[in-house]
């Protein structure tokens, strides 16, 4: 199973579905199937993994960020730790395509296989070397049977900016593939859930059922306290960090339950939105 997730940093929603189906799986494999009907199969059930997760994040620290958070990860779960993510694909989601991209992985391979028929001293031609690239087997997909963006452009003018890439997602999933777009429940978002539905639903995907109500980003009490305590703490350490008028510029950005910790700490609301390829 392959899956896409763009910027959200680091790479929440691969992490999550990664744990999700290896779960699933695990889970599938202790149950002994009895089938009566002649020829049935019998014996565990065999469910599909995440195999290539891909992640599309800004910024040159984030593979070393995630190559060190799979490597803990992979200590404390073994089980999973193959089909962790340790770096960054893409960089950048502005001029994404999917199809140029796996055209360029197989144009690269057959130019490596050319290569080494003209070092053996036996060349070939160009399209022989493109058919051997194309049957040999690559380490990228050509489409991912999910794509998650877990934070929408959150104005219109970034949604006109990305409308090329946010259309051309429909080409980069499987047939059958879901696309999960995430992004806040605030009414002044309406317009923008609007035009990013109009965007996507005049390419080849379907719109599924919508979470209409909004949902919160953490119920967990448990982990809800330590995300608290982490913000708080690195709040605190802003602010004992930075000049007193560039404290005031960032704290006025900032939500209430930050700028007086009196007050108790919540968390966003979020909607979400799937579609699915139909062809």
């Amino acid at each position: 199973m392959s899956i896409l997730e763009i910027g959200a940093g680091p790479a929440p929603a691969l992490y999550a579905a990664i744990d999700y189906y290896q779960s699933l799986a695990t889970w599938a494999g202790s149950i002994e199937r009895s089938d009566p009907r002649p020829g049935a199969t019998e014996g565990p059930l065999s469910l599909a993994v995440v195999s290539n997760p891909v992640a599309i994040e800004r910024g040159a620290s984030w593979s070393h960020y995630l190559h060190a958070l799979s490597e803990n990860l992979g200590q404390i779960a073994p089980d999973i730790a193959r089909h962790l993510l340790y770096s960054v694909e893409i960089e950048d989601f502005s001029g994404f395509d999917q199809q140029q991209v796996h055209r360029d992985r197989r144009l690269a391979a057959a130019r490596q296989i050319e290569a080494e028929f003209d070092r053996s001293d036996e060349p070939i031609s160009a399209s022989s070397a493109r058919r051997l690239a194309h049957d040999e087997r690559l380490g990228g997909v050509s489409a991912f049977d999910l794509i998650v963006l877990s934070n929408m452009p959150t104005t219109a003018d970034s949604i006109e900016l990305l409308a090329p890439e946010l259309q051309r997602l429909s080409k980069a999933l499987t047939p059958g593939g879901v696309l999960v777009i995430m992004g806040s429940a605030a009414e002044s978002y309406d317009s923008l859930w609007t035009r990013i539905d109009e965007l996507i639903t005049n390419t080849a995907l379907e719109r599924l059922a919508t979470q209409s109500e909004p949902f919160h980003a953490q119920l967990e009490l448990a982990q809800a306290e330590i995300i608290e305590t982490h913000v708080r703490r690195g709040v605190r350490s802003w602010r004992n960090r930075c000049s007193p008028s560039l404290w005031a510029e960032i704290r006025s950005e900032l939500p209430r339950e930050l700028r007086d910790e009196r007050r108790p700490f919540t968390f966003p609301q979020f909607r979400l939105f799937a579609w699915r390829r139909r062809r």
